[in-house]
């Protein structure tokens, strides 16, 4: 009898540790989430600095109806480029997450969003809301980096960066910034 109890106050304790390691299901869907705005963020990426090389420009970002992602006051590529950037992302065979002549698709953002985007130079910045889907970067952030250097963007950004040891759901933006 005794032993039944220490056998079942032991499972209780070895299953407490494991959801708590692991986690509820629910952040699993957070979690995969997370990995693929940072897949999708590299290979859009790989497509600006392709759209570069071939246009000795980088692409165009805009606001509201010239923008992709139609909203005032977050920047996302011109709708003028879109084309190019869909062109350029065929070519290389990067087409798996293009889905209705769109770039890749925000699962953080509003709906049928991309990734909001902008550019100063040869410098440019992609981000995500995050798992709680409040936009802690804005232009005004965006433009204070115009003139640092990397390492100074990086610093000066960390404070928005989501950090996923916070929580699924902690505050933050998904960042990546020109090399």
């Amino acid at each position: 009898m005794r032993s039944d109890k220490v056998y079942i106050s032991l499972i209780v304790f070895l299953l407490a540790i494991i959801i708590g390691c692991i986690g509820p299901a629910s952040d699993y869907g957070v979690g995969k989430k997370h990995v693929n705005v940072k897949l999708d963020m590299r290979e859009t990426a790989i497509i600006i600095e392709r759209y570069f090389s071939v246009n000795k420009k980088m692409p165009g970002f805009g606001f509201g109806p010239d923008s992709v992602n139609k909203q005032g006051d977050l920047p996302s590529f011109l709708l003028i480029d879109l084309n190019s950037l869909q062109y350029i992302g065929n070519i290389d065979g990067r087409t798996n997450g293009l889905l209705e002549n769109r770039l890749f698709r925000d699962p953080f953002a509003a709906k049928g969003c991309t990734f909001c985007y902008y550019n100063f130079g040869k410098k440019w910045m992609l981000w995500s809301p995050g798992p709680d889907g409040d936009y802690d970067i804005d232009l005004k952030i965006a433009k204070e980096t115009n003139e640092m250097s990397d390492m100074e963007r990086y610093i000066h950004l960390s404070s928005f960066m989501y950090d996923s040891t916070n929580g699924s759901y902690s505050k933050g933006d998904i960042i990546r910034l020109s090399q």
